[in-house]
């Protein structure tokens, strides 16, 4: 998958590329080399090298072969020979979202706009997922400079999503500070909450509670949003809410397993690609457009010292 994604990506950069691209290739071909094998032949192990190149660019191809089945027209390559060649759409979602998984970093400027517009699509993706009577809530941090103390956000949420009797209602534990400051909670793992409206406005409707994890190590984060934890600031909804896990990574079959298990409803690059493409957000999808390109831009730029 992650040879997959580096192909993809030297094919966004520069139009094409052979599927064979990917960095981790080298690392496995390596594998089998004179100081890992002193008393080989030297034919024997170029051999063994060019094995496991073939078989890496097979399980490549195969990986990206299963991502156009998925993603189907919205699959924005294709693949003439062994080249996977870049088809640009007029909105690149699927680039943005490959992007920020190849950015050099998340944490320092310009790239910390990148997880902050991927929450974003992940508010509008959970609203794609549940309908048209769904709306969402970016909890995330950083949040406006009126909504900075999680009280606030959490009280502003509750307005917003029906201003319920008890739902979201802040009550913290006693051992916690009524109204603590960002330095001692932000958001306690609730990047996003998306929401179904019932068509008669009464309580009792679904909500997803979503945590987003860009980075490398984004399969480590499938307990960082406990709703026991939240608890002990606030009254949760009446129905208990779905926890959800929010990711640009590409999430094979037995990752995705796992992680439905232990994380919740599972939105990777190609679920969200698919949900961001419902027709009931696509107004709010183009209203993105200038910052999705900004991003993509950001995250092609190298490292600068």
């Amino acid at each position: 998958s992650e040879n997959a994604d580096e192909a993809e990506w030297q094919a966004v950069l520069h139009g094409s590329a052979h599927i064979s691209a990917g960095t981790v290739d080298e690392e496995m071909s390596e594998a089998a080399d004179q100081d890992t094998f002193p008393n080989a032949r030297t034919e024997d192990i170029l051999q063994g090298k060019e094995t496991i190149i073939e078989a890496v660019q097979g399980s490549v191809a195969e990986v990206i072969a299963h991502r156009q089945i998925l993603l189907g027209n919205a699959y924005p390559f294709t693949i003439e020979q062994n080249t996977l060649v870049h088809k640009p759409p007029t909105l690149p979602i699927y680039e943005l979202l490959l992007g920020i998984c190849q950015a050099p970093t998340l944490t320092t400027r310009p790239y910390v706009e990148l997880p902050r517009i991927f929450e974003t699509l992940s508010v509008l993706a959970g609203r794609g997922y549940l309908g048209s009577q769904a709306n969402g809530y970016r909890m995330g941090w950083p949040r406006p400079t009126t909504m900075t103390h999680f009280k606030k956000a959490i009280a502003d949420l509750k307005t917003q999503s029906g201003n319920f009797t008890s739902e979201w209602y802040w009550s913290p534990a006693e051992h916690l500070p009524d109204d603590p400051s960002p330095k001692f909670v932000k958001e306690d793992g609730l990047d996003i909450v998306v929401w179904s409206r019932w068509p008669d406005g009464r309580t009792g409707q679904l909500y997803l509670l979503g945590q987003c994890a860009c980075g490398g190590d984004w399969l480590d984060k499938d307990q960082d949003l406990v709703l026991d934890n939240l608890q002990q600031w606030f009254h949760l909804p009446r129905v208990k809410p779905l926890r959800s896990f929010f990711t640009p990574r590409y999430a094979v079959e037995g990752i995705l397993n796992e992680m439905s298990h232990k994380a919740g409803l599972m939105f990777d690059r190609v679920r969200m690609v698919n949900a961001l493409n419902a027709p009931h957000i696509a107004d709010d999808i183009n209203l993105l457009a200038n910052n999705i390109q900004t991003c993509l831009d950001i995250a092609k730029q190298p490292l600068t010292a």
